[in-house]
């Protein structure tokens, strides 16, 4: 536990409060905390599961993280611990932790670009599958690191239509200096556009028809005449794959229109992707688009990008 890689986290738990009170306590609130994390780790869900788990490998830790002790915590010890401890704290400090970490993941590891390199963080919904089976219906909208595959921030919601209003909670206080943030639809809003540009960083939107003009508007660029006269702003790819199912014609066009006022927050680029899928057996042939918007320059990302 002395080795540098386990130090960030030990002095995060340290950061966190100890709900318990003076008397009586037996174990360090380092060890029920990393005993905790250890058997999340190990896929225990379950306040009951985790301290099974404890039990079960109390052999093997007892003697490396509290050697002092005749014993480990109890499974009561760990659930009071479970259902008094600060989540919103706890969450705050992990974020912090993973921020860092990527952070330095990614000035060590930059993704290879001909550009100034860009860092993806994402902004997603998600409603949490089981959640209801115990009475609730959960819904998580997360902030994660492309790169490194790790969750920033997350903030939990009863309703899915209540996603958007946690947005700003999740941006809050963050420097998105060099991150763009790619969303589908749901969340293509013109104050959530405004708050990440404000916050320096850059927005890559899905447009569906809960933006009708927006998506009107860039519908007719693409159909008319103008976008094939206007090689210049314009530009072009095309990819195609076939695994085990049909085979996949993705075609990504991207127009900067400069031209036009699209009466939307610093609109750099708007994006066209028609994917047409074949089934080999059958030879149907489906084919849907879909549109986008970003404020990144194309000097910064094309349809190649």
């Amino acid at each position: 536990m002395d080795s540098e890689e386990h130090t960030p986290f030990i002095a995060m738990v340290q950061q966190v409060p100890d709900p318990r009170k003076a008397r009586g306590k037996r174990h360090s609130w380092t060890v029920l905390v990393t005993l905790i994390r250890a058997a999340l780790a190990a896929g225990c869900r379950t306040p009951h599961a985790i301290a099974q788990w404890v039990g079960l490998h109390a052999p093997a830790l007892q003697p490396v993280l509290c050697p002092q002790a005749k014993r480990l915590p109890s499974a009561a010890t760990i659930v009071r611990v479970l259902r008094s401890s600060d989540v919103c704290a706890l969450e705050q400090q992990i974020t912090n932790l993973l921020t860092r970490s990527t952070q330095h993941d990614t000035a060590t590891n930059p993704p290879h670009h001909s550009a100034a390199p860009l860092t993806g963080v994402a902004i997603a919904g998600k409603r949490v599958c089981g959640a209801s089976a115990h009475g609730t219906t959960l819904h998580l909208v997360s902030l994660g690191h492309h790169h490194t595959a790790t969750t920033l921030a997350q903030i939990a919601v009863a309703q899915k239509r209540r996603e958007l209003a946690a947005v700003p909670e999740l941006l809050a206080e963050r420097d998105l200096r060099g991150c763009v943030s790619p969303m589908d639809a749901f969340f293509t809003h013109r104050t959530i556009a405004e708050r990440i540009r404000k916050q320096n960083g850059h927005s890559l939107m899905g447009v569906k028809q809960n933006q009708r003009t927006l998506a009107a508007d860039i519908e007719q660029f693409f159909t008319l005449p103008p976008i094939a006269a206007d090689r210049e702003h314009w530009a072009r790819t095309q990819t195609v794959s076939k695994g085990h199912g049909p085979i996949e014609r993705r075609v990504l066009e991207c127009g900067t229109a400069v031209w036009q006022d699209w009466n939307w927050p610093d609109i750099a680029h708007i994006i066209r992707r028609t994917c047409t899928r074949i089934k080999v057996a059958s030879g149907e042939v489906t084919t849907a688009v879909s549109y986008g918007v970003t404020d990144l320059l194309p000097t910064k990302a094309g349809a190649v990008e």
